[in-house]
């Protein structure tokens, strides 16, 4: 039996918690007589519905925030915020759709050439946690692919019609050294994106060390995927609603089986690295879906002056919609992922990637030459400077 208490986390100290509790419940697949009123009355509070939008938008709620609204709340919406609503997810569910046939399809096309694959995030968590594959968006498909077989996995999905951008372009040396510090292949095909990971992440953290050959060989459990989920989440401290939904559920899911115990779910995130990133992560959702925080939990945060800085800071950034591309943002991101990073060895890691070649530095020069290759990390400090410091989106 987990020792729970009522939500003593103060609460008022949180700008922007209305407008995100808003969101945030409307992403619920199901809403309980409470959460409708809840929601009944902060929309009465609601003065731009185009700024609603926006977030919705940028949060990727469209599903469930469609059809909550149209179930219990189309009275309280204006008729052009709901056509427009309507039409946005009418397009995402043709997607979805398309997506989930393209799954089947690759997945069908692997298995026939002998090559293991675990489809990662989405498409496995709407089945599980919506119970609809149509009530969570995924912007692309990600498949964990074992490294020995990735270049015969790309092969494969390329002969569906797919093509990978600039990995296509890459001689066999390119190939290699992008692997090295890339964690997936990037592949296209009109609207719909495909991800083939070596990896869990491209700093090769302690998690994706030790769970990825886990998740490839289906030996984790329901603890490791409430723990990557919170690792995944806040990798980019939590900008996106969705992923607090995806870690809501998935608490609830856990502790209402009579097996849970917390003190394995702890144990495995202090092995993983990943014990601040699930104490932030179930603070954070007790906070906006008011469920009841585990004593231990609790304690470890009331305790801890810069993990409660990291959940300060996300409701402080939360209206900041460029928070991706903007500098400030972005060092903001950076200092609050180092205070969630376990260890010394784990932050030089996390740092260290910042001045590793990546996608964007192939895409905007190309190296023909092998001996030539060293000059990507001499250049990343430059093309950092260009892009945040000067804005220049082109360098």
């Amino acid at each position: 039996m987990i020792k729970m208490n009522a939500n003593n986390i103060e609460t008022n100290q949180y700008p922007h918690l209305s407008e995100i509790t808003l969101l945030a419940l409307l992403n619920l697949p199901k809403l309980n007589a409470s959460q409708i009123e809840q929601c009944n009355q902060l929309i009465q509070h609601v003065d731009d519905f185009d700024n609603l939008l926006a977030k919705i938008n940028y949060h990727r709620t469209w599903p469930c925030t469609y059809l909550n609204i149209k179930q219990y709340f189309t009275h309280l919406f204006p008729s052009s915020f709901l056509e427009r609503l309507a039409e946005i997810n009418r397009k995402i569910n043709y997607k979805i759709l398309d997506q989930t046939h393209i799954n089947s399809q690759i997945l069908s096309a692997l298995e026939k050439n002998k090559i293991s694959a675990v489809t990662l995030k989405g498409y496995p968590l709407a089945k599980k946690l919506f119970g609809n594959i149509t009530k969570r968006y995924a912007k692309d498909l990600d498949l964990l692919i074992d490294e020995k077989d990735i270049l015969k996995a790309y092969k494969t999905v390329k002969a569906l019609g797919f093509r990978a951008l600039p990995y296509d372009d890459f001689d066999k040396y390119q190939r290699e050294k992008y692997l090295k510090f890339i964690k997936d292949i990037v592949l296209y095909k009109g609207n719909q994106v495909v991800e083939l990971h070596v990896r869990l992440n491209n700093d090769s953290s302690l998690l994706s060390q030790q769970l990825t050959p886990k998740l490839l060989n289906q030996t984790n459990d329901e603890y490791d995927e409430l723990i990557y989920i919170c690792a995944h989440a806040s990798h980019s401290i939590f900008h996106r609603i969705k992923w607090l939904t995806d870690i809501v559920l998935l608490i609830q899911l856990n502790t209402k089986s009579q097996s849970f115990c917390l003190q394995k779910l702890i144990s495995k995130a202090t092995a993983y690295g990943e014990l601040n990133a699930l104490i932030c992560s179930w603070v954070l959702v007790s906070i906006i879906y008011r469920i009841a925080l585990p004593i231990e939990i609790s304690s470890i945060f009331n305790h801890n002056k810069k993990l409660q800085l990291v959940i300060n800071q996300y409701f402080s950034y939360f209206n900041n919609l460029t928070k991706e591309t903007d500098l400030n943002s972005i060092l903001n991101q950076l200092k609050m992922k180092l205070i969630l990073t376990s260890n010394l060895t784990e932050k030089i890691k996390y740092l260290s990637f910042y001045l590793k070649p990546t996608t964007a530095d192939f895409i905007s020069f190309r190296l023909r030459s092998n001996k030539l290759f060293f000059l990507y990390y001499l250049f990343r400090p430059f093309r950092l400077i260009n892009r945040h410091l000067l804005n220049n989106k082109k360098l």
